[in-house]
């Protein structure tokens, strides 16, 4: 597996940041509420994240069958 380099890291950046972003432009919510939810949208991204490596770290250190 290739480790990651520069131009990598500041495509997962911006895909882990355009949620927030996208709430923060967004003209359906005004003041707190609208941090609230970009708040909400940049870490839930990385719960969801760290659930996905939490299962493929499982799956790897699991023997297979056969």
């Amino acid at each position: 597996m290739q480790s990651l380099n520069g131009f990598h890291m500041l495509i997962l950046g911006a895909i882990f940041l355009l949620p927030p972003a996208l709430v923060l432009l967004s003209p359906k919510a005004r003041g707190f509420e609208k941090l609230g939810w970009a708040l909400a949208a940049l870490f839930l991204s990385w719960l969801g994240f760290a659930v996905f490596m939490a299962v493929q770290s499982r799956r790897r250190s699991s023997p297979t069958p056969g």
